[in-house]
């Protein structure tokens, strides 16, 4: 920089220093009262927009940390038609140190901000969420992110929060390919309570952010209710692709290419040839080339395909880990048995789905011996769907053996499960003993068990409106007045534990942020060393964070 050029930049960098020390002064002044004097605010509007011009965050949240000390001083007092709110929004999150705590009156006018601000253009609200989303991905510690989605739980909603902040933020950092930081948010997300799978489009985000792009146009195409499974089972063995793409050797991924551009072209068997090809070669397998071949292979032989089964086998002989990829595999076979038996109800027995998941575990013993959770939770659903009731039960008690030492009620989902099969098959011994054991359970104020408690009363209701014999009548009726009972106490635990988690969060929000500014005031400095020595340490003060430009 041209010596002249950095002389007239530390005259002005003196001349603000100069009118912000004023600032402070007439501020200490003047008695703190509700509002801030308008002589003030706008002696304060104009400093700003200097600042503005110059895209000087550090002065400006110390101009707005100066104008906290007014109770009245609100988010509404920023709205400045010279300067840009996305300037405003990261001169009220901005600290000098990522890492350093924020002053918590001028944090949550950031919070405030950012919520007015989202009622704006499409466009400008897209400014707003890249200020947001690059100023938090400058602390790495997570923890401005925390406090920031905790405000915002509290003051405007899960949903709200869910939906409208942590969806964007997350496809900004997916767009922009940053993987850590995108992870820490999510992280801190369901830290916060706000989980970004609380809504819709955010499980939509979850489920298609990592899909490689299928090699089918699906909206050229007519597909029949029997290929739904098949389609499932393509986007998910795809899933995973973009991530396992870059851990291929050089051979891999020519053999990967050929692969892809064979699946473009829909020729499935050129696709199978490549992967045998490969093998032949030498070329050792990988997770990414085995599920292509997989795709193929359904694509040619349906869900149920042998020659899928017998590549799985393969790749596990040469000690690829095949996990999760039969777990894929079964979810999409069970979906494919429950979307038959749903075809053919009039005509299908009891029990014929239990008994064909059955087949299909036991076909797959020796390369899948130990179904996951998730595989287990699928065949109880396919089997309740299709009131296959003693069936569900003894996959409950398989899950209980198998993953929690024989605790069937370990999880929430197969209570709800279990709760179901006892109210639909009118086992009222088993319902007693399902309510006895509720209140010692963790999950009591899990919103599954609300939920499944709910549906179970209208059961019985429906029931005890429908029959006509009164012995059966009254052994409805105390069945659901326990059940009512039970439904009290898991409203009430929902209601203590919903009350406790809204403490924590208020006490998260009020523990990341300062009590009060613990650095030396601009106008100390100044008074005591005067305007040379004051700019000298605004100086030293930007450090590496001199270069602030927001266009």
């Amino acid at each position: 920089m041209p010596r002249h050029r950095w002389a007239r930049n530390c005259r002005q960098h003196v001349a603000v220093m100069q009118d912000i020390s004023h600032l402070q002064e007439r501020i200490s002044r003047t008695p703190s009262n509700t509002k801030v004097p308008e002589a003030i605010l706008k002696e304060a509007q104009a400093l700003l927009v200097t600042l503005y011009r110059r895209r000087d965050i550090i002065a400006t949240h110390t101009v707005v940390d100066a104008l906290c000390s007014y109770p009245g001083f609100d988010h509404e007092d920023l709205s400045i038609p010279d300067v840009d709110p996305k300037f405003i929004l990261r001169g009220l999150v901005y600290a000098t140190r990522a890492s350093k705590r924020r002053p918590p009156r001028r944090f949550k006018l950031a919070v405030y901000k950012f919520w007015t601000e989202l009622k704006r253009p499409p466009l400008r609200r897209a400014v707003l969420f890249q200020a947001l989303a690059e100023e938090f991905e400058r602390d790495s510690s997570g923890r401005t992110m925390h406090s920031f989605l905790a405000t915002s739980h509290v003051r405007f909603g899960r949903y709200r929060t869910c939906k409208l902040l942590v969806l964007p933020v997350a496809e900004f950092y997916r767009a922009q390919d940053k993987a850590d930081a995108l992870a820490l948010w999510l992280s801190r997300a369901d830290e916060a309570g706000v989980p970004i799978c609380a809504s819709s489009p955010g499980r939509k985000f979850l489920k298609e952010a990592d899909t490689e792009p299928n090699a089918l146009d699906t909206a050229q195409e007519t597909y029949t209710p029997e290929d739904a499974c098949v389609m499932r089972f393509r986007d998910d063995i795809r899933r995973p692709l973009k991530k396992l793409k870059k851990h291929l050797d050089a051979a891999q991924l020519q053999t990967f290419s050929g692969m892809s551009e064979a699946a473009r072209a829909r020729d499935w068997q050129r696709v199978l040839y490549c992967y045998s090809d490969s093998l032949k070669s030498n070329v050792t397998i990988s997770d990414a080339c085995l599920r292509l071949a997989l795709e193929a292979a359904v694509e040619l032989e349906g869900i149920h395909s042998a020659t899928a089964l017998r590549l799985v086998k393969q790749a596990r002989k040469e000690s690829l880990d095949v996990e999760t990829i039969m777990q894929t595999l079964l979810l999409a076979r069970i979906d494919g048995i429950g979307d038959q038996q749903a075809a053919t109800r009039s005509s299908a027995s009891v029990g014929d789905a239990y008994r064909l998941i059955e087949s299909l575990l036991s076909a797959v013993q020796p390369v899948y011996p130990h179904p996951s959770e998730l595989v287990y939770n699928r065949a109880i659903r396919v089997c309740l769907q299709n009131s296959e009731f003693e069936q569900t039960i003894k996959l409950c008690m398989q899950l209980g053996e198998e993953h929690w030492n024989g605790d069937a009620l370990f999880q929430v989902h197969n209570f709800a499960s279990l709760l179901t099969v006892a109210v639909r098959s009118k086992d009222h011994a088993l319902l007693q003993k399902l309510l006895e054991a509720l209140p010692g359970r963790p999950y009591r104020g899990h919103p599954i068990c609300k939920w499944s408690l709910r549906r179970a009363r209208f059961w019985l209701e429906q029931m005890i409106a429908k029959t006509t014999s009164g012995e059966e009548k009254q052994k409805h009726s105390d069945a659901l007045e326990s059940l009512e009972a039970a439904y009290q106490n898991v409203m009430q635990a929902r209601a203590q534990a919903h009350w406790h988690f809204k403490a924590k969060l208020r006490s998260i929000a009020r523990e990341t942020l300062a009590p009060k500014r613990n650095y030396e005031s601009v106008e100390t400095v100044y008074k005591a060393s005067g305007p040379g020595h004051a700019a000298a340490i605004y100086e030293r003060s930007l450090g590496e964070d001199t270069n602030l430009s927001l266009l």
